[in-house]
């Protein structure tokens, strides 16, 4: 698997509609969804990754940086450390190449979903 790091810095107009929403809501829907409104996916600095579960679905893993954007990928699985994106400092999502139906493969377990390393020194 791939993983794509970056740190993005926004700031969510009070009341953004993205904000409010809860990381897992996008679970089937283009990576695009979520990240085309990169200025408001959350109101701070995020640290956002992605998982590339592609041979889950039979395909290389291919995902890169460069697609953080792209109407190409459909999330499959996603979680973030606080209860919605704008009050979360971490976002990891995992992505297949769109075209495949997500109930092909079991991706419970495609992001770890595991905070405790935030802030360590």
């Amino acid at each position: 698997m791939i993983i794509a790091a970056g740190v993005t810095a926004g700031c969510a107009p009070s009341g953004d509609a993205l904000a409010d929403q809860r990381v897992d809501a996008y679970i089937g829907e283009p990576l695009s969804n979520l990240t085309d409104r990169g200025d408001t996916v959350a109101d701070g600095d995020v640290t956002f990754m992605v998982q590339d579960a592609s041979p889950r679905v039979g395909e290389r893993a291919t995902f890169s940086a460069n697609m953080l954007r792209s109407s190409e990928w459909t999330i499959v699985n996603a979680c973030s450390d606080g209860e919605t994106i704008g009050e979360s400092k971490v976002i990891e999502i995992a992505v297949i190449p769109t075209g495949h139906d997500i109930d092909e493969a079991d991706f419970s377990d495609a992001i770890a979903c595991e905070w405790d390393w935030v802030g360590d020194d």
